[in-house]
């Protein structure tokens, strides 16, 4: 006859049931890891979606750059850049929009942007937009303008909520007409 315990079990069922708290532990430890891997998993994903909605967003920004670059009368200028480094492109669509493409931008510095600036034929320049570079310096904005005659373009370190008029150093320049696609 198997021992009993005061309250009836046999002392058999003692490593049976240890066995099972440890069988329990273990498949309680698994779920946590595969709960945690379904966590990671989601947040990648989430990552992924973000970056997806990123790169579209700028295939459509360059998309609709690269109409209005080879819409009639757009005019086009090479940058000439303050930072040595940095180059680039810029176009403007008469009526249309302002465009600037540059590349080897540095970053910013906290709390600043680089504004783009609408030079017209005659009085002060036009405020066309805030943009940052990339984290590899590059850079492409396009900007709204009902300015239909330019005589260039300018890009300031400015404030990040942008300023009425160039307050910082001017960066990148352009003059116009250099060129007019036809």
């Amino acid at each position: 006859m198997a021992n009993r315990s005061a309250f009836g079990w046999s002392w058999s069922w003692g490593p049976i049931t240890l066995a099972l708290i440890v069988l329990a532990a273990v498949l309680f430890g698994r779920l946590e890891g595969a709960q945690q891997n379904a966590r990671n998993a989601n947040q990648r994903v989430t990552q992924a979606q973000q970056q997806l909605q990123t790169a579209l967003g700028q295939i459509h920004t360059l998309r609709a750059a690269a109409q209005l670059i080879a819409a009639p009368g757009t005019l086009a200028a090479k940058v000439h850049a303050t930072p040595p480094a940095a180059q680039g492109d810029m176009y403007l669509a008469p009526g249309r929009a302002a465009i600037v493409i540059a590349s080897d931008l540095p970053a910013a510095p906290s709390g600043q942007g680089y504004e783009l600036w609408v030079l017209p034929a005659a009085g002060n320049p036009v405020p066309a937009g805030m943009f940052h570079p990339g984290a590899d310096g590059a850079a492409v904005f396009s900007s709204p303008t009902k300015v239909t005659a330019a005589s260039g373009l300018a890009v300031s370190l400015e404030p990040e909520a942008g300023s009425p008029q160039p307050t910082g150093p001017i960066v990148l320049a352009a003059k116009f007409p250099v060129s007019n696609n036809q």
